[in-house]
Parts: C-alpha cells; sequence; structure tokens
C-alpha cells in the first residue's frame, strides 16, 4: 500500500490518504509476479469500461475488438521471464 500511495502523491494527487489507499488495495486486485497467472485476463477491466460506453451509445462496439487485437501478452511474459532469471 505504501508504494501505491507514494506512486499517487508523486503522479499529484493530494487526496492520498492510507485509509483510501488501505479501501482500494482491499477491492483491486494488482498483478505481480506471483499472481500473474492466476488473475482475470489481461484487458478485463478496459474492457468493461469500453463496454460501458458502448451501452451508453457514447463509442463504437468495434473498440472493444481493437482493443483485444492489441493487447501483447508476449511483452508481459517477456518481462516476467527476464525478471525471474
Amino acid at each position: 500500500m505504501l508504494k501505491t500511495a507514494k506512486f499517487y502523491t508523486t503522479s499529484g494527487r493530494t487526496d492520498v490518504s492510507e485509509s483510501a489507499v488501505r479501501e482500494e488495495c482491499s477491492w483491486n486486485t494488482y498483478v505481480d509476479l506471483h499472481n500473474i497467472n492466476d488473475q482475470k485476463p489481461v484487458g478485463t477491466w478496459m474492457s468493461n469500461l469500453i463496454q460501458t460506453y458502448v451501452e451508453a451509445g457514447t463509442m463504437e462496439k468495434s473498440v472493444i475488438d481493437a482493443l483485444k487485437n492489441n493487447i501483447r501478452l508476449d511483452v508481459s511474459k517477456d518481462a516476467i521471464a527476464a525478471l525471474s532469471k
């Protein structure tokens, strides 16, 4: 949680509190080297967000397909392999 708070404050947020960060971390699973293969598929959060915009009529459904086509798992797999050495 300390890293999350530090990221927010160095990114310009001024409303960061320990309790707010703790709450966010409780409902948001962050992917790291230990759980990368156990989590929901990459892009789920963004796909759900885009679906909300599609249903609201502010985005075309083709954006979801474009997102799926642009997710590059080979990049993250290569990074994990390099970090695991």
